[in-house]
């Protein structure tokens, strides 16, 4: 009787490109999945039909097969490494079956790789007059690997390393591989929590978009959220553009928090607090902003900043800088990776021009003047923007307007 059974597990089992394209086909004989049939009916994992028989005086259809699989995936926390492999190759072959019977392969792939892996690479030409980009036309390219390990249920472990190639220069310019994340992420109660080299962007990011290494600690209810962070910021890209050289290593502490009022808007508000024995003697600036969805296709952002503590700031024309920064933005749709075709335009207005308060800014440029721009996803997964803005006063010393173009394409897998 087992002979049989199992002769009809391999027939059942059996199947051909031809045959995937209807459910109710027989799958032929002779096929590799008799030995992985044969090694899950061993443990146990295999089960069949409701009354726990495959029917073995029969030949069994693709949809019966996928039923059979879709139990035993059911079970899977009962197979070591070798099965979940095994089970693994059998959803991959009845895989529209499974899918029409509503199982999720992806909970099966859940369970036996407990490392995934994803990116992105970028190509970039840069147009500035900025006080950084000065007359200069830059084409780099950066590629991002991240890797998210499971440890069990509650945490994981992320890393992300990121090289940077410099087009201009024959030997690619300063490339090298840089570690820009690095944490263990999990819940302690209902707290979210990261400790490690983080990512962090801070309320609408006018004040702070960049990495720290230190401890995030978050909480989620209802509507509102609030997230707490301390630690050091530091130079992570090597680079030394702007305020890095009276930030670089710096402790501070972060506190944010955020609430939704009906569907269609959103308040965020954040307070940072630097502290050094240099330039940055408890030096504290605080960030209130909102957004709003206008209709189905309109979105208006707004955000201001301000230094509130710590000692005055002089910029290279010898004036004390303001302490208050701010900018207003529109847009209109915009692209998605994951829906080829799909675009946006945007457009605002800001002013940093003389101000302390950007620390690391979202923004390409510190200045005061608008910008426009636009996305286009051409397929899934890859997205180019471009845009333009114009900016005075742009490097503190003089007030002629600068212009930045920006274009990239980028692609993510």
């Amino acid at each position: 009787m087992k002979k049989r059974t199992l002769l009809a597990l391999a027939v059942a089992m059996s199947v051909t490109a031809v045959a995937a394209a209807n459910p109710f086909s027989d799958v032929p004989a002779k096929h590799w999945a008799y030995d992985s049939v044969t090694k899950l009916e061993k443990a146990g994992i295999v089960e069949g039909f409701g009354d726990g028989t495959f029917r073995g005086d029969r030949t069994m259809t693709r949809y019966e097969m996928a039923q059979i699989i879709a139990r035993a995936m059911a079970r899977v926390d009962k197979a070591d490494a070798a099965l979940k492999a095994e089970l693994d190759k059998l959803s991959v072959e009845f895989a529209q079956e499974l899918k029409n019977l509503g199982v999720r392969v992806t909970a099966l792939e859940n369970q036996t790789q407990n490392v995934k892996f994803s990116g992105d690479m970028r190509l970039r030409y840069i147009h500035g007059e900025d006080g950084v980009f000065d007359n200069k036309n830059v084409q780099d390219a950066r590629f991002r690997l991240e890797a998210e390990g499971k440890v069990n249920e509650n945490w994981s472990v992320v890393g992300r390393f990121e090289v940077n190639d410099d087009f201009r220069q024959k030997d690619g310019g300063a490339s090298e591989v840089l570690l820009d994340k690095m944490f263990v992420q999990g819940k302690i109660g209902d707290f979210g929590t990261r400790v490690g080299r983080i990512d962090v962007f801070s309320a609408y990011g006018l004040v702070f978009d960049d990495y720290m290494d230190g401890l995030e600690i978050s909480y989620e209810k209802n509507n509102w959220y609030v997230i707490g962070r301390y630690g050091r910021i530091d130079n992570v890209d090597g680079s030394t553009a702007g305020d890095w050289a009276r930030i670089s290593s710096n402790t501070q502490y972060q506190i944010e928090a955020g609430t939704s009022i009906g569907s269609k808007v959103n308040v965020k508000a954040a307070y940072w607090h630097f502290d050094n024995d240099a330039s940055m003697k408890n030096f504290g600036i605080w960030e209130v902003g909102a957004d709003a969805t206008l209709g189905r296709d309109f979105k208006a952002t707004a955000s201001a900043a301000n230094q509130i503590s710590g000692d005055d700031f002089v910029g290279t024309n010898g004036q004390k800088m303001d302490s208050i920064a701010w900018f207003a933005q529109l847009d209109y749709k915009g692209a998605d990776k994951e829906v080829a075709n799909s675009w946006g335009l945007f457009g605002g207005y800001r002013d940093f021009s003389n101000s302390v308060a950007p620390v690391i800014t979202t923004f390409n440029t510190v200045g005061k003047g608008w910008y426009v721009g636009g996305t286009y996803a051409p397929a899934k997964n890859v997205v180019i923007s471009a845009w333009y803005e114009n900016m005075k006063n742009a490097s503190i010393a003089v007030n002629d307007s600068k212009d930045y173009v920006r274009a990239e394409v980028e692609f993510f897998f």
